[in-house]
């Protein structure tokens, strides 16, 4: 009887849907008890079940994969064994008709453990296939998601849908996206099995009085698993509501959760029938789910990468190495199209004054708000780029003619006529633009942009706020210049600087009180260079330094060498650009030049410009008043062609204001604005107790006039113009010999 019900309940067993682990158990444990059922009852009928039938079943033990079931039915025969050999240790056996019905019964038993134990067999080989497959199909995915990108990783989503989707037999796999406050799931990517229509409901609803169950196991990163959707609770009645009105008869969600926080989720749905999902199936979605974070964890670095190497951290606009790529690649779209391209390069004219009103912080206000006005003002196939501070670059394309371009030129510069309002105030900030068109003036990008960066020069030069098309005159300038600077580089030890000197005269007397030193280019095969052209170059590109250092060097060795000849010792003028006024170790150099030649300070005089003496920052009256401590006097060049107040004036220790030639020209007009000038700035100097010397003076009605207005020095054509060493010594000579 014991016999029937053992093999009853493993009848049973195989239609109950529990965990293998457990079905497996229970099947050890019946096993197990059928070997001491079967030998103590039918002892007496045949010998052969004391060995034969516990040996069967060990038999059959083989092909779990647990080796428990061996361990408990090879002890529990042992046990039976020893316990029938204490307690019959010799039995006669009768074999009759009814020991043959109990074998046969052993038999057909033992036929059916058998067939169950097929089933398992043949189930664990199924099992074993599908963890097969399984693996294969990871292996696929991972090995896709290795080349992702930015570029392709819908492609690699949508692949692995499809991937997993056919190997877990599923009749619809999706990928869901949480809306900002999870309150939506939109669907962005879809695989549907064959004969499977796709949702018509494109975004899922998620009440959180509802959801609030799935929502939680998801921030946990849980599988959310609902078996049979027509068996949901009527309290969640919102979410069997989502998922009949999708066809859906079980569900799988499997969380996607990138740096903590939920991206969304991996649905697995069965439309057609129910599917049972075992508690490793379900596991090994993660592996499938961690593939993809993977991947996305790796494009958002690029991403981030991308994003510092080709844009710019404050505006988000692209910087120019991304801007130079997006032209190169247009130039070569151009080449078949015969289009042009526009290169623009904007420098806003007054954005100094931004940072000083409001600080650095509302400067980078103002930009950002320039660069969103820019990105305005063009077409979305054109692009927007910062240079870096407070220029900027566009490029347009698809141009055929230039009067296009002068149009989005107009267009852009009517951008800035508009305030900006910055931390309460408005500013009005005007722009110099420079203009390159492909191909006539650049056939790749850094060109392109070099040439528009010379023309916004131009423009600036002109005036500001206003643009400038590059053209082959500028070009050539360009040209020039980059030769001059290359020269220039040369000309100190070319031994191709000299001096000239001119004298100033004491309107007065007549008499020479002093020389300025003039710096002159003599290159070998360009022969004289004017200062104008190389002297600007100098100072940007920080050859002034070791140039003015020669100068004052030189300067100071002649004035010396002048004395050791005999010669009056007279006043020797140098000038200090601002560059090298800014050298903190202006002072230092200064005093070593004069230790260094013995030229006596009270014969050195220093120009400085009018911009100099402007400058507000208590370094600069530092400086001129240790320069004074030395006993060098300090002359204004140029005064009354740049800003300066009389209050800054009055502070400056000044022995000398010069005043500027072109204020002398037209002196002897009645009614002249310089005649006014003139008169104003040597009243102003008296007043302040300068001495005043007039540059480029030459016709005698200038002198007259000048003298008669009380001017002390007088520096042109009129008496000398700019001379050699050579020749200056002989004046020197000639004027002592005249003297005696």
């Amino acid at each position: 009887m014991l016999l029937f019900l053992i093999g009853n309940i493993l009848q049973l067993l195989q239609h109950v849907s529990i965990e293998n682990e457990i079905k497996d158990s229970i099947f050890i444990f019946l096993i197990s008890l059928s070997v001491p059922v079967i030998i103590l009852e039918t002892i007496s009928e045949g010998s052969i079940t004391v060995w034969a039938i516990p040996l069967t079943f060990l038999m059959l033990a083989v092909i779990f994969n647990q080796r428990k079931m061996i361990y408990y039915l090879g002890v529990i025969t042992l046990l039976t064994q020893i316990f029938v050999l204490i307690m019959a240790p010799r039995e006669m056996v009768l074999v009759d008709g009814f020991a043959y019905a109990v074998r046969l019964l052993i038999t057909g038993i033992a036929l059916l453990i058998a067939l169950y134990v097929n089933k398992i067999y043949i189930i664990r080989l199924e099992q074993n296939e599908t963890q097969i497959n399984y693996q294969k199909m990871v292996s696929r995915i991972s090995t896709n998601f290795i080349t992702a990108t930015e570029f392709n990783l819908v492609d690699k989503i949508k692949n692995l849908l499809v991937e997993s989707g056919t190997t877990l037999g599923v009749d619809r796999c999706s990928f869901y996206v949480f809306d900002q406050g999870q309150k939506t799931m939109s669907l962005r990517y879809e695989w549907c099995n064959e004969g499977i229509e796709p949702t018509k409901l494109k975004v899922w609803n998620l009440p959180q009085n509802a959801f609030s169950i799935c929502m939680q196991q998801i921030k946990e990163n849980e599988i959310v698993y609902i078996p049979e959707v027509e068996v949901l609770d009527p309290e969640v009645f919102v979410i069997k509501k989502e998922l009949q009105e999708r066809h859906i008869r079980t569900f799988v969600g499997v969380p996607v959760k990138i740096k903590e926080k939920e991206l969304g989720l991996i649905s697995y749905e069965s439309l057609k029938e129910i599917k049972v999902w075992r508690k490793e199936e379900l596991n090994n979605l993660e592996i499938i789910v961690n593939i993809l974070v993977d991947a996305i964890r790796k494009v958002e670095a690029e991403k981030e990468v991308n994003y510092m190497a080709y844009y710019d951290s404050l505006t988000g606009l692209p910087n120019r190495v991304l801007f130079k790529n997006r032209v190169e690649n247009c130039i070569q779209l151009a080449k078949n199209t015969k289009k042009m391209i526009g290169v623009f390069f904007i420098d806003l004219d007054s954005f100094r004054g931004v940072n000083d009103s409001v600080g650095h912080g509302g400067g980078d206000e103002l930009l950002k708000e320039v660069g969103a006005r820019l990105t305005n003002s063009i077409s979305d196939q054109d692009m927007v780029a910062r240079f870096g501070g407070d220029k900027f670059l566009i490029k347009i394309t698809d141009i055929s003619d230039m009067e296009e371009i002068h149009h989005i030129a107009e267009k852009v510069l009517g951008t800035f006529k508009k305030p900006v309002l910055v931390r309460g105030q408005e500013f009005f900030t005007g722009a110099s633009m420079g203009i390159a068109v492909y191909p006539q003036d650049g056939e790749d990008g850094e060109t392109l942009i070099k040439n528009a960066e010379l023309a916004m020069y131009m423009a600036k030069d002109k005036g500001k706020n206003q643009y400038t098309v590059c053209s082959p005159e500028i070009k050539e300038d360009l040209l020039r210049k980059v030769t001059l600077t290359n020269n220039l580089f040369r000309a100190l030890e070319r031994n191709e600087l000299l001096l000239h000197y001119q004298p100033q005269v004491d309107i007065a007397t007549g008499e020479i009180i002093g020389v300025e030193a003039l710096l002159r280019w003599k290159h070998s095969e360009l022969g004289m260079i004017s200062p104008g052209l190389f002297i600007p170059l100098a100072e940007q590109t920080g050859l002034i330094h070791p140039i003015g250092q020669w100068v004052l060097e030189t300067a100071c060795r002649q004035s010396m060498e002048w004395q050791s000849k005999g010669l009056t010792p007279i006043r020797m003028s140098v000038n200090l650009s601002l560059e090298q006024f800014k050298n903190p170790y202006l002072i230092r150099t200064i005093t070593r030049t004069l230790n260094k030649t013995g030229l006596n300070p009270n014969y050195l005089e220093l120009e400085i410009t009018e911009s100099i003496a402007a400058e507000e920052a208590d370094s600069v009256l530092e400086t001129l008043h240790k320069l004074k401590d030395l006993g060098i006097s300090i002359a204004i060049d140029d005064f009354g062609t740049e800003y300066s107040s009389l209050s800054r004036l009055k502070a400056l220790p000044m022995d000398r204001i010069k005043i500027a030639m072109e204020f002398i020209h037209g002196i002897t007009e009645e009614k002249s604005r310089d005649r006014v000038i003139a008169e104003i700035i040597i009243k102003l100097a008296k007043s302040l107790g300068l001495k005043v010397i007039a540059e480029g003076v030459e016709t005698e009605a200038q002198v007259e006039f000048l003298a008669e207005q009380g001017c002390d020095e007088i520096q042109g054509y009129y008496y000398y113009k700019p001379m050699a060493k050579e020749e200056l010594e002989k004046v020197l000579i000639s004027g002592i010999e005249k003297a005696n």
